[in-house]
């Protein structure tokens, strides 16, 4: 059971160049995958695929063997959580973010999911009441992203892909995120496209996706031993951040 992609092949449109070639991978159920390599590499659309937001050209993505064509949007997002740097907040108090404004879903999950991923500091500092305006503008990018693991966590959906964001945090909110990941790799199918050097290093399995192809895959240490184009870029990105501590 899990992830797998079957020689998939994807372009946009007719006369674009391939943006994955003949890509392959089998994610297990509850371990998860570190997608990384330059942008426009490839990596988000992979992601892209497996939310149904385009359909491949040619070969087959399977979910727990069942082919994604087969899958209704709807079973699929209730299956897999998609945490995006750009979240989508409501007008509406941070409890109700975290609960989609679903008002079935009970206080004491919200306040389950944000213990299991060691965020309690945060919501001390952040009150769960805290009104959000009109798309979250009130809030940091950092702020944010924290909201959109907890919402994931809280939805309790079995897998959940992440584009982990760029954007400058400040080292506090870093550092919890940081934490948060950790906790949600243990216990979640996940897919991220990695930008942070902890998620790449705690990942069972890391894709480098190149050119819109796997160039080479395994784990951190694996990788860095072979010396390849992993090892260069991962040095080349990583390197001077290693080297401070």
């Amino acid at each position: 059971e899990g992830i797998e992609f079957k020689n998939v092949w994807m372009r946009y449109s007719d006369d674009a160049p391939w943006a994955l070639k003949d890509v392959s991978f089998k994610l297990p159920k509850g371990k998860s995958l570190a997608i990384v390599g330059e942008t426009g590499g490839g990596k988000t659309t992979i992601t892209n695929l497996l939310f149904k937001f385009y359909t491949p050209q040619k070969g087959k993505i399977l979910i727990d063997d069942v082919d994604l064509s087969d899958i209704s949007l709807n079973s699929l997002r209730t299956a897999i959580g998609l945490v995006h740097q750009d979240i989508y907040l409501f007008p509406g108090t941070i409890m109700q973010n975290l609960k989609l404004m679903d008002d079935a879903i009970p206080d004491s999950m919200v306040r389950d999911a944000i213990k299991t991923i060691g965020l309690e500091a945060f919501f001390r500092r952040h009150s769960l009441n805290k009104h959000i305006v009109e798309k979250g503008v009130n809030l940091s990018a950092g702020e944010k992203q924290v909201i959109s693991l907890v919402r994931a966590m809280t939805l309790n959906q079995e897998a959940l892909a992440l584009d982990e964001a760029t954007s400058h945090i400040d080292p506090y909110t870093e550092r919890l995120i940081n934490t948060a990941m950790q906790r949600l790799l243990r216990q979640k199918t996940m897919i991220v496209i990695a930008h942070r050097l902890s998620t790449i290093r705690y990942a069972d399995n890391i894709l480098l996706v190149s050119e819109g192809e796997v160039k080479e895959s395994g784990t951190h240490s694996r990788l860095l031993a072979a010396g390849g184009i992993y090892s260069k870029y991962y040095k080349l990105q990583f390197g001077e951040e290693e080297n401070a501590k």
